[in-house]
């Protein structure tokens, strides 16, 4: 699953060569469950919108769009944006297989965006767990109240990393990636952020010491900026 640092890259890519292009077409493969609520409804949201922006929280992408709407894409599991230039070049990441240059678009690809200039933007999924959705400003502040506290933000303090583990009995690694807590970690993160505080993943979280829990708030910070 791609993991917050790998979305703020994929963020940053397609921020590079998307903002100020305009949708001139939207293709969904047949039955596509990544296109929400329904194929039609997503095709008729987003044809001939403009992107002006991209941003993101957590794991999710937030493409703001010209008439005060928004595209959010999550890539979950599998999911990959890929996107292609007129002459061919080729950029963007996610689910490590199958490589983005392997083709584009191919048999899994379940959103194909076009833009004016000839260029694409191809979501692809294998498990069909992402997803891409026009919303406008209210039903996006109601999908990113959701969200936790999130590594490297002024919002990641460590008074509220402590509350977050007060009377939690189940496992630190449940807490981490428990989103509507702390946004943006995945499994491959915990781990590695659980083995550099020299805690273990599986150990009841409200066993831990403040001393460890102090520990394990600077080993995310650490794990995530590199």
């Amino acid at each position: 699953m791609p993991e917050l640092p790998e979305v703020e890259t994929i963020r940053r890519d397609l921020a590079k060569k998307l903002v100020g292009k305009k949708v001139s077409k939207v293709k969904v493969a047949k039955k596509s469950k990544p296109a929400q609520p329904s194929p039609a409804v997503f095709i008729k949201n987003l044809s001939g919108k403009k992107i002006t922006g991209i941003n993101r929280r957590g794991k999710l992408l937030i493409f703001e769009l010209s008439n005060n709407e928004f595209l959010l894409g999550h890539l979950k599991m599998t999911g990959q944006l890929i996107y292609k230039e007129p002459q061919g070049k080729i950029i963007g990441g996610g689910h490590p297989y199958p490589k983005p240059d392997v083709g584009a678009p191919n048999i899994y690809t379940r959103i194909t965006i076009n833009f004016h200039d000839g260029s694409n933007l191809f979501f692809n999924d294998q498990r069909l767990f992402g997803y891409m959705r026009v919303v406008d400003e209210a039903e996006k502040e109601k999908v990113l109240s959701r969200f936790g506290i999130e590594p490297l933000t002024k919002n990641f303090k460590l008074e509220d990393f402590h509350k977050i583990f007060k009377n939690r009995k189940v496992a630190v690694k449940a807490v981490l990636l428990d989103q509507p807590k702390i946004a943006g970690l995945g499994n491959i993160y915990v781990d590695e952020a659980c083995f550099l505080a020299q805690i273990k993943p599986n150990k009841p979280a409200n066993k831990l010491t403040k001393a460890q829990r102090e520990k394990l708030f600077k080993a995310i910070n650490k794990i995530i900026k590199e």
